[in-house]
């Protein structure tokens, strides 16, 4: 038999395959030696298992801590983050199972494993990255389960498994009911956020970002409107980061959007308690308010997006003086917020503050002399600053035209642009046309951010990188800023039909970003099988990831009043019914075995005492089969009373399948003689 402290062979093999899985979970985060290492420190393990290896000694494990401090250091430069402290705790795991002794060696590395499994969810909280991590706490559980396993020989190489998925579906409802009652805290500890790529529209605009974006057909954010019914494809411009400073080549943002200084931000919507609301009093907001929720995807940048005259009552959601939506942390994971919209509007209609009007009047010296020359012309020909802005456009409409492969420029960007190739994307027109505007003493600035979407059949809107657009904002007096979209006067049609329409036709459009069904949705096949994917990743994000949001409604609905008292009750119905349950189950079988003939129970009891003796029966085995197997053992000569226990085999056969009852009562007494 096992000793007590000895690791058992089933709990080593699930302990393997439960690392293997986590480490093949968290690959794409972890560098490529780290799981080399790992799988020197599983094939060591096994030899030292099969007993043809020894354990690393004091100088190996030396040796290997600094090769992977190393490592790290060359890897990420750092120890801080959640890659490198991700890289430390796996190395660490698989370290312990290197040097792993005795069974509570086992138990402490299964719950390093629990820890390092739900890691997974750090990175990414898809449905599959949810599946495949509660697949990796089953093995671990079936390592523990297989660690308290005592004897080898005792049921199969499935049955840790067996038993821990049987605990998991236990444990289902009760963890579905925590899940739906309980209040969202926030995390009483923090890990420093992972050093990913950002994506999307960036703080900063040069010529050529926004057609690489447009050849991008990965997801930007999902809308939802409350009454289901969207706006107009015209009216979508979902509003980002607004860049005023130029420096000759690359548009940049003015301020720096992290801070909470209420001159400048006002967070979640409250206007009582914040200094410098009086900015915020000068939108001017009226006709039907519209509410839509917006699920945007990670970017690792604080800036949120919206339509025009925004308003959010989340916490977390600020609106700036530039009347745009940012957020106090980087988006590192999906963001739900709800916002408010007005179609009309008119902000900071009655004057511009003066330093304000000195930023949106800023060109650089220098810089496209020919373009300064001609504006000076053209707004001394004009009476008005619409007058001028529409000759602007007109020209824009007749002499230029729109493409996803413009031809680069040089120093003189907008020189060469407006008066020798004429051919650009939406970045071109936004920068020229904000020039041309404060040249001639209009006041201007870029803004970023998507225009259009494409409808969902389930009703909700998905706004995608190709989606991405830069126009204009001029001040104009009595109105204030008004938007003003010269891609929209060269290729009107860009912005009626939506980007996946207008660069249907065209072959470098979807070209860039990673593999997306976007670029097939001329496939009736696969443009459905893509909608219903991403119906199936919407629903999830609604009501799982974003259940907070839902989870107050929800509760009113089902508990009338929602008390701890009646969340309690709640969760003690819950555990009642699932312990209510177990026990019928276990009661079910105790019910079969009281079922059973007293001649039932009493071979059974013999074959326990056979098997506590070193001889026990197979799954399957008759009694003249085991009868014949134990005298083939020579049972008789190593037990002192084995002949009696035969005997009862052979009565047995006889008084069951013989249909001899008269050798009843001799079984009887040989199955009690048997010690």
């Amino acid at each position: 038999m096992t000793p007590q402290w000895q690791m058992p062979r089933s709990g080593l093999v699930w302990l393997l395959c439960a690392q293997a899985a986590i480490a093949v979970g968290l690959s794409a985060a972890l560098p490529v030696w780290i799981l080399l290492l790992l799988t020197v420190n599983f094939l060591w393990r096994l030899q030292v298992h099969r007993g043809l290896w020894r354990y690393p000694g004091r100088w190996a494990k030396v040796f290997l801590l600094l090769a992977t401090m190393a490592g790290m250091v060359v890897s990420f430069q750092r120890f801080t983050g959640l890659e490198p402290l991700t890289t430390l705790l796996v190395s660490a795991a698989g370290f312990k199972l290197l040097e792993m002794h005795h069974r509570r060696d086992g138990i402490k590395l299964v719950f390093v494993c629990y820890f390092t499994a739900v890691l997974q969810l750090l990175y990414e909280q898809t449905i599959a990255v949810a599946v495949y991590t509660l697949f990796c706490v089953l093995l671990v559980t079936a390592a523990l389960t297989g660690i308290y396993q005592r004897a080898e020989g005792r049921g199969s190489s499935w049955s840790p498994l067996q038993r821990s998925g049987a605990m998991l579906l236990q444990s289902l409802p009760l963890m579905l009911v925590l899940f739906l009652v309980l209040p969202r805290l926030p995390a009483f500890w923090g890990v420093p956020g992972q050093q990913q790529a950002s994506t999307g529209v960036s703080g900063e605009m040069s010529p050529g970002d926004f057609s690489r974006l447009g050849k991008n057909g990965d997801l930007a954010f999902r809308v939802a409107f409350d009454d289901g019914t969207p706006p107009p494809a015209q009216l979508l411009y979902w509003r980002g980061p607004i860049l005023t400073h130029f420096d000759g080549r690359r548009w940049s943002q003015m301020d720096p959007v992290n801070f909470r200084d209420g001159a400048h931000v006002i967070w979640g919507g409250n206007t009582s308690t914040q200094r410098g609301q009086h900015w915020q009093e000068r939108i001017e907001k009226s006709g039907q308010r519209r509410g839509y929720t917006l699920i945007m995807e990670p970017t690792q940048r604080p800036w949120l997006f919206a339509l025009p005259a925004p308003e959010s009552t989340d916490l977390d959601v600020g609106l700036t003086r530039e009347m745009r939506l940012v957020s106090e942390q980087p988006i590192s994971t999906k963001k739900h917020y709800s916002v408010s919209w007005w179609p009309q509007y008119r902000y900071f209609a009655d004057t511009l503050v003066p330093w304000q009007r000195r930023k949106v009047l800023e060109i650089p010296v220098g810089y496209n002399p020919k373009t300064r020359q001609r504006a000076r012309q053209w707004r001394t020909e004009t009476v008005t600053e619409e007058a001028y802005i529409q000759r602007v456009l007109q020209w824009f409409n007749q002499d230029f035209s729109y493409t996803l492969e413009p031809p680069l420029l040089g120093t003189h960007s907008v020189d060469e642009f407006l008066w020798q190739s004429q051919r650009g994307f939406c970045e071109h027109f936004a920068s020229s046309f904000v020039f041309l505007m404060r040249a001639g003493g209009v006041p201007a600035r870029v803004v970023t951010g998507y225009q259009g979407a494409e409808r969902h059949p389930d009703g909700y809107l998905l706004v995608h990188q190709y989606n991405a657009h830069a126009w204009a904002e001029v001040w104009m007096p009595a109105k204030g800023w008004v938007r003003v979209d010269p891609t929209a006067a060269v290729a009107p049609e860009r912005i009626e039909q939506g980007a996946e329409s207008f660069f249907s036709n065209s072959q470098s459009a979807l070209t860039e970003g990673g593999f997306s069904l976007s670029r097939f949705r001329h496939i009736d096949l696969l443009n459905q099988l893509r909608l219903q994917l991403d119906a199936l990743d919407y629903y999830w994000s609604t009501w799982v990831l974003g259940y907070q949001s839902q989870q107050k409604s929800l509760l009113q609905r089902w508990l009338g009043e929602v008390s701890w008292r009646s969340i309690g009750l709640l969760l003690l119905a819950t555990g009642a019914l699932v312990i209510g349950a177990v026990l019928l189950w276990l009661l079910r079988g105790s019910l079969q075995a009281r079922r059973r003939t007293p001649l039932q129970r009493l071979f059974e009891s013999l074959c326990s005492k056979l098997a506590k003796a070193g001889w026990p029966r197979h799954h399957g085995e008759g009694p003249r089969a085991y009868r014949q197997r134990l005298q083939a053992e020579r049972l008789t000569e190593k037990v002192a009373n084995g002949n009696n226990a035969l005997m009862a085999l052979t009565l047995y056969e006889q008084v069951c399948y013989g249909e001899q009852p008269q050798y009843t009562e001799a079984f009887y007494r040989e199955a009690k003689r048997f010690r």
